[in-house]
C-alpha cells in the first residue's frame, strides 16, 4: 500500500540450442515510494519434462529501505525553476546459494522521483478526462418525432385508442395556435412507438 509501481511488457525471447528450445521472460517493474516498503515473497510453479515432475521456484520477499537524498543535485536548479529528486534503494536480499552459483550482493540502486508538479499535472488531467468522459452520452439517443409527422401517425389510430383520440385533438389544438396546450412528451413518444410501423 502506498507505493506506485510500474512495469515494462515482458520480453520474451526463445532460440533453439542444438535439439533444446530455451526460452526467457523478463519483465521489469519500477517501485515509487516514499517510505520503506516490502515487495512480498512469491512462488512461481514449472513443470521439468526430465525429471516430469512440477518444480516450484521460491523467490524470497524484499525489504526495500528508501532513504532521502541529501546529494546537492537535490538543490534547486537556478534559472530552471525545476528541482530533481532522487533516492536510494537498499535491499536486503538472501537467496539460496545452491540455486545459484554466484553469491547474492546488496542491491543499490537510484530511483528517479517524479518532480511534484508532474504529479499534480498527471492529477489534473486524469480529472479533467474523467469530467468530460462524464458528460458524454454513450447511450443512443431516442428519436424524437416531429408534432406534424405525429399528427399523420397518430390520426388513423384515433379509433383504437382513447388515448390516441385525446393527443390528435391537442396536437390539433397546438397547430391551430393554442399556446396553453400541453403535450406530454413521454405519451407522445410511447405512442408513437406503438402505431409509427
Amino acid at each position: 500500500d502506498g507505493v506506485t509501481v510500474y512495469s515494462d511488457d515482458a520480453e520474451v525471447t526463445t532460440k533453439v540450442i542444438g535439439d533444446k528450445l530455451k526460452s526467457t521472460y523478463v519483465k521489469k517493474f519500477a517501485f515509487i515510494a516514499d517510505h520503506d516498503f516490502e515487495i512480498p515473497a512469491r512462488s512461481l510453479s514449472a513443470y521439468d519434462p526430465q525429471t516430469k515432475e512440477t518444480k516450484t521456484l521460491e523467490i524470497p520477499a524484499y525489504s526495500i529501505k528508501v532513504e532521502a537524498s541529501h546529494h546537492p543535485a537535490a538543490a534547486v536548479q537556478k534559472g530552471t525553476g525545476s528541482q530533481s529528486h532522487s533516492g536510494v534503494v537498499q535491499t536486503d536480499l538472501k537467496l539460496d546459494n545452491s540455486a545459484h552459483s554466484k553469491t547474492a550482493e546488496p542491491v543499490k540502486r537510484v530511483v528517479q522521483v517524479p518532480a511534484w508538479w508532474m504529479l499534480l499535472a498527471a492529477f489534473v488531467a486524469g480529472m479533467l478526462t474523467m469530467f468530460l468522459l462524464g458528460k458524454v452520452s454513450w447511450r443512443p439517443k431516442a428519436p424524437t418525432f416531429k408534432e406534424k409527422d405525429a399528427l399523420k401517425v397518430l390520426y388513423a389510430h384515433m379509433s383504437e385508442d382513447p388515448k390516441v383520440e385525446a393527443m390528435v385533438r391537442k396536437l390539433y389544438a397546438k397547430k391551430n395556435g393554442q399556446k396553453d396546450v400541453i403535450i406530454d412528451k413521454k405519451e407522445l413518444k410511447a405512442l408513437m412507438e406503438k402505431y409509427a410501423k
